[in-house]
C-alpha cells in the first residue's frame, strides 16, 4: 500500500509541473500536490476562454486548441522529441514518419496529440531520433510508471515507460514533457477538460480548465492551414477571456520607424498578439520637435509619447520630426558680394550660389539663393553656435562660424572671390550645325569676363543642338542643357551647367532658330548663365 501512495503522489507532482491542472495533478484524496509532490500546492482554478472568429456564420470544424506554461526563456537541447514503442508503426523505430512527435510549444515545454490504445503499452521519449538521447523510467523494473511520472536521461537497457491504459485513458490524448522541471516530468491526459488541450465547439466556443495561474503559450490548429499561436498570455486565478480571435492567425507585425532627428523606442518589425497594446516614446533631437506620428498614413498623435491599443491587425506607425521654430527668435542674415575688388557683379543675374546652415556636423538647412538678388535668410534659430558654408560653381567654398543669439545676427557683406584659375582657357562652340566639332569655332573672352562668339556660317533655319566645349575638346565636361526643352531666340541670360558627356545630343542645349542667318553666343562662367541673338547682317562697302 505504501508503494501505491508513493507512486500515486510522485504522478499528481509531474503533472502539477506540467500542467498545473486537472485530474493528474491530484492525490487519490482529490488534494491538489505542489510542485514538491506534498500539499499544500497553487490552487488550479484558473481557466483559458475564448471566441473563435471564422468570418461566417454556422457549424464550424473543431479547432484544436493547447496551452504550455512558460516558466523560462532557455530552450531544449533537442531539435526534435518523439515518442516510440510498443504501440507505434512501426514498433521501437526511429526515426520514424509514424511516430507521434511532441512540439516545443514553450521553453523546454514539449506537447502534442497522440492515439493511445487500451492495454499495455511501452514506450521512450527519443531526441533527435537518437536512442542514446532518450528519456527511460525513473521508477525501479517491477513497477509501472502509468501516463504521469518523471523521467531519466536514457542509459543502454534503461526501463521502458509501462502503463496498462484503460478504455476511458485511450484515444486522442495530449502528451506533455516538461524539461524545467526536476526531474524531467511528463504526462499524457485525454483530450477534454482538465487537460492542457481541447477542442473547441461547433460554435467556435473554447475553455481550458484546471490550470494555475502563470503565463502560457496558446496554440491553435485549424484545419486546413497554418497553426497560429498566442504567446505570453497572462492568466491569475480566474478565468482569462481572450476575447473574439479570428482563425486567420493572431500574431501581428506592426512595423515602427522613425525618421531623421529623433528616435522612438522601440523601432523595428514588432510582433505582437491580438489584444495587445504597445507605448511608444519619442525622443527629438535637439532644436527639433515631434512633427506628426501616423499609423497607416493616418496622423494620430503630435505627442512625445503614443500607445497603440487594442491590436486586431498589422500596421505601419511612422514618426517624423522637424526645426522647432515656435519660440526661436534667433536667424542669419548676410549680402553676397561676388568679386567686389577685381570685376564686381553688381547686378542680375548673380552666380547660383548655395548656403548650408550647420549645427555641429548636423545640416539643418540648406537653400539656394535666388539668382535675381544675392541676400540670404535663415530665419527661426535657437541660441548656438552655427557653421554657414557658401558655395558656387568656379568659386571657392566660403566656410565659417556664426553664433546666434536672441536676436537676428546680420553678418553684412559676405565676399565670394571667383577662382580665375578655374576659368576655362578657351571655349568653342560644338553643335548638329558643325559636325560637333570642339575647335571649329573658338570664343574670345571680352572685358566682362564673358565668351563670345559669331558664327561666319549661317546657321540654317530649325532645331539645333550645342554645346560649349572647353579646352579644344570634350575630355572635360562641357557646358550643356536640357534637349528637352527647346529654347527660342533670343536667348536671355539661360542658365547652363557642366555636364558629362561630349560631342552628341545627350545633355545638350537646343535652340530653334527662326531664320538661316549667323548668330552670336554669349557664355558667363561667372554667372553661369549663356545668351544667343542675332548677329547683325554685315555692311556692303558704299560704291564709289
Amino acid at each position: 500500500m505504501r508503494s501505491i501512495l508513493k507512486r500515486t503522489i510522485l504522478l499528481g507532482a509531474a503533472a502539477g509541473l506540467l500542467l498545473g491542472a486537472g485530474a493528474c495533478g491530484r492525490n487519490r484524496a482529490g488534494m491538489l500536490l505542489s510542485p514538491s509532490g506534498t500539499p499544500p500546492g497553487p490552487p488550479a482554478v484558473a481557466s483559458i476562454t475564448g471566441q473563435l472568429d471564422f468570418g461566417s456564420s454556422g457549424s464550424h470544424p473543431a479547432v484544436l486548441v493547447m496551452v504550455a506554461r512558460v516558466r523560462g526563456t532557455t530552450t531544449s537541447t533537442f531539435n526534435t522529441l518523439e515518442l516510440a514503442g510498443s504501440f507505434t508503426n512501426p514498433t521501437w523505430t526511429v526515426p520514424s514518419a509514424a511516430n507521434p512527435k511532441l512540439t516545443q510549444l514553450a521553453p523546454k515545454v514539449w506537447a502534442d496529440t497522440l492515439v493511445v490504445p487500451t492495454g499495455a503499452i511501452q514506450w521512450k521519449f527519443v531526441g533527435d531520433s537518437d536512442w542514446n538521447r532518450a528519456y527511460m523510467s525513473a521508477l525501479p523494473a517491477s513497477e509501472e510508471d502509468g501516463l504521469s511520472g518523471t523521467l531519466l536521461p536514457s542509459t543502454p537497457g534503461g526501463k521502458n515507460l509501462i502503463a496498462n491504459v484503460a478504455a476511458t485513458e485511450a484515444g486522442t490524448c495530449v502528451c506533455t514533457v516538461d524539461e524545467n522541471a526536476n526531474p524531467v516530468a511528463y504526462a499524457i491526459q485525454k483530450v477534454g477538460q482538465g487537460a492542457p488541450a481541447v477542442f473547441s465547439g461547433t460554435d467556435g466556443r473554447f475553455t481550458l480548465t484546471g490550470l494555475v495561474a502563470g503565463t502560457y503559450n496558446v496554440v491553435f490548429r485549424v484545419p486546413g492551414q497554418p497553426s497560429f499561436t498566442l504567446t505570453d498570455v497572462v492568466v491569475g486565478n480566474s478565468m482569462k477571456d481572450l476575447g473574439t480571435i479570428s482563425t486567420s492567425g493572431q500574431n501581428y507585425v506592426v512595423s515602427a520607424t522613425a525618421g531623421l532627428h529623433g528616435r522612438m523606442v522601440p523601432t523595428g518589425e514588432l510582433t505582437l498578439v491580438r489584444g495587445a497594446s504597445q507605448h511608444f516614446s519619442l525622443v527629438p533631437d535637439p532644436h527639433y520637435r515631434v512633427d506628426v506620428i501616423t499609423l497607416d498614413g493616418t496622423i494620430v498623435s503630435t505627442d512625445t509619447a503614443y500607445t497603440l491599443a487594442n491590436v486586431t491587425a498589422d500596421h505601419t506607425l511612422e514618426a517624423s520630426f522637424v526645426y522647432n521654430t515656435a519660440t526661436l527668435p534667433g536667424g542669419v542674415q548676410a549680402t553676397l558680394a561676388y568679386d567686389p575688388s577685381t570685376l564686381p557683379i553688381t547686378t542680375a543675374p548673380y552666380p547660383p550660389t548655395t548656403a548650408k546652415l550647420y549645427w555641429g556636423t548636423e545640416l539643418l538647412d540648406s537653400l539656394l539663393v535666388p539668382t535675381s538678388g544675392n541676400t540670404l535668410d535663415f530665419p527661426d534659430l535657437d541660441q548656438a553656435t552655427y557653421r554657414l558654408t557658401l558655395s558656387s560653381p568656379l568659386y571657392p567654398t566660403v566656410d565659417l562660424p556664426v553664433t546666434v543669439g536672441s536676436s537676428v545676427t546680420d553678418l553684412g557683406t559676405l565676399n565670394m572671390v571667383f577662382d580665375f584659375y578655374l576659368l576655362a582657357s578657351t571655349i568653342n562652340l560644338a553643335g548638329d550645325f558643325n559636325g560637333w566639332s570642339a575647335s571649329a569655332l573658338s570664343a574670345d573672352l571680352n572685358g566682362d569676363l564673358a565668351w563670345v562668339a559669331t558664327t561666319t556660317t549661317p546657321i540654317t533655319a530649325g532645331v539645333h543642338d550645342f554645346k560649349f566645349a572647353r579646352y579644344g575638346g570634350f575630355v572635360d565636361q562641357p557646358y550643356g542643357g536640357d534637349p528637352l526643352t527647346t529654347l527660342g531666340i533670343p536667348v536671355t541670360n539661360q542658365p547652363t551647367s557642366l555636364v558629362a558627356s561630349g560631342g552628341t545630343s545627350a545633355n545638350a542645349i537646343r535652340v530653334d532658330f527662326p531664320a538661316t542667318g549667323n548668330y552670336t553666343f554669349t557664355l558667363d562662367e561667372r554667372r553661369q548663365v549663356f545668351s544667343i541673338t542675332a548677329a547683325p547682317a554685315p555692311q556692303s562697302s558704299p560704291r564709289r
